[in-house]
């Protein structure tokens, strides 16, 4: 039997105010929950060791809503963008899990993530021994995305509203990738969500 490699942890950034929508789109109803519920659902049941949640602007709406058993911390400085997002949900489970050695960051508006795509990641990573596994869409790329421990010091120096989505395109030569067409539908709009529930 094949024994786990790494020590593997999920950081749910769910920090910001959702501008575009005008409202917590984490909390919109989505398969019989909300999509950030979706997303920790998701990602709970994946095989990792642990998963960290971070909330932000609407902390005090989400946090009575929550029905998991991920950590989670709130980024007093949300408003400065995704990286201070990164820096904090890293932070706080670094502090708690030092061995880990590989983390994957995951956005909360998403619905077509899946547990598949977490395990693909994580085995496309101990196959290809790249330290970057990022997701493919049938219209660019971006989250779910792996970065092993070599790369935690430069995701914790990311400023303003920069992801990792930079640190991907200057590591091209690091990184693999899994195939994830449904990535590039995430919802910023009411168009897009109203696009979203005629779809499902």
């Amino acid at each position: 039997m094949m024994q786990k490699a790494t020590h593997t942890g999920i950081i749910i950034l769910a920090a910001g105010k959702a501008s575009r929508m005008g409202t917590a789109k984490q909390l919109l109803p989505y398969a019989g929950s909300t999509l950030l519920q979706h997303t920790l659902d998701v990602c709970t049941t994946a095989k990792v060791d642990f998963v960290q949640l971070v909330v932000g602007a609407y902390a005090s709406a989400i946090l009575p809503q929550l029905r998991t058993t991920a950590a989670v911390c709130t980024n007093p400085d949300w408003e400065s963008g995704m990286a201070s997002s990164i820096c904090c949900g890293m932070q706080a489970a670094l502090a708690k899990q030092p061995e880990t050695s590989t983390l994957i960051f995951v956005v909360a508006d998403q619905p077509h993530l899946n547990t598949m795509c977490i395990q693909q990641l994580i085995s496309t990573h101990q196959q290809s021994q790249q330290p970057i596994v990022y997701s493919r869409y049938s219209k660019g790329f971006g989250t779910p995305v792996l970065f092993a421990k070599t790369f935690f010091p430069q995701l914790l120096q990311l400023t303003g509203d920069k992801g990792a989505k930079q640190l991907i395109l200057q590591n091209e030569n690091s990184a693999a990738y899994i195939h994830f067409p449904e990535g590039h539908i995430d919802i910023d709009t009411e168009a897009d969500y109203r696009k979203l529930k005629e779809g499902a």
